[in-house]
């Protein structure tokens, strides 16, 4: 939600704190989940500018009331940097997006991954229709591959940083490639990812 970008002390977004495949991991896990999902301005290109809390008042009183209130908040959890002052011009100036940057190779094709996801939601059944407590999630901690499932949906996601392979269940191996961000492939009954990649798989005949 916005609380988990626009709200950060720094503003800064999963994209600024790791890799690009990290964060196409991210917008899978999100974008296939039964929640209703929330892209806050950027977000679906990888923007490099932040989203910092920004807001504008005629009474200074209740100006330094928001400065002092976000100091207070972050510092209660440790936070040790200074906070960006919500009334001051910079903090909207850093806030602006750099539209260009959509024509870059990088953010194109983040903006392609986030469409593709976008568009398997709208058009794959399962991703609409099954219902919240018939979603799956399992963590193999030793291969840092994670594996969530909706219905016919299977998302596999290699959040280590080598190649892994993995073997497929018995109902998974008949699964189309629905999307892959990077290398992943299946083979037989395997699946091959490279480091920071994810795969959705799902029924023959889904787009």
């Amino acid at each position: 939600t916005h609380d988990q970008v626009g709200n950060r002390a720094a503003g800064d977004r999963l994209c600024h704190l790791t890799s690009d495949g990290m964060t196409a991991i991210g917008a899978a896990l999100l974008l296939t989940s039964p929640y209703t999902p929330m892209l806050v301005r950027g977000e679906e290109w990888a923007a490099s500018t932040k989203w910092q809390y920004f807001a504008q008042h005629e009474e200074e009183w209740l100006s330094q009331s928001i400065r002092d209130g976000r100091n207070a908040e972050f510092a209660a959890h440790g936070w040790s940097e200074d906070v960006p002052d919500p009334t001051a011009d910079s903090t909207v100036e850093n806030s602006r997006l750099n539209w260009i940057e959509i024509q870059q190779p990088r953010h194109q094709r983040m903006l392609q991954w986030y469409r593709r996801l976008l568009r398997l939601r709208r058009e794959v059944a399962a991703l609409r229709e099954v219902p919240l407590g018939e979603s799956e999630v399992s963590i193999d901690a030793d291969q840092q591959m994670w594996w969530v499932r909706r219905g016919a949906i299977t998302v596999i996601a290699n959040v280590g940083e080598s190649e892994a392979l993995v073997n497929l269940p018995p109902d998974v191996r008949d699964r189309h490639t629905l999307a892959v961000w990077d290398q992943a492939h299946v083979q037989d009954d395997t699946v091959t990812l490279g480091g920071h990649d994810v795969i959705v798989l799902g029924p023959e005949g889904d787009t």
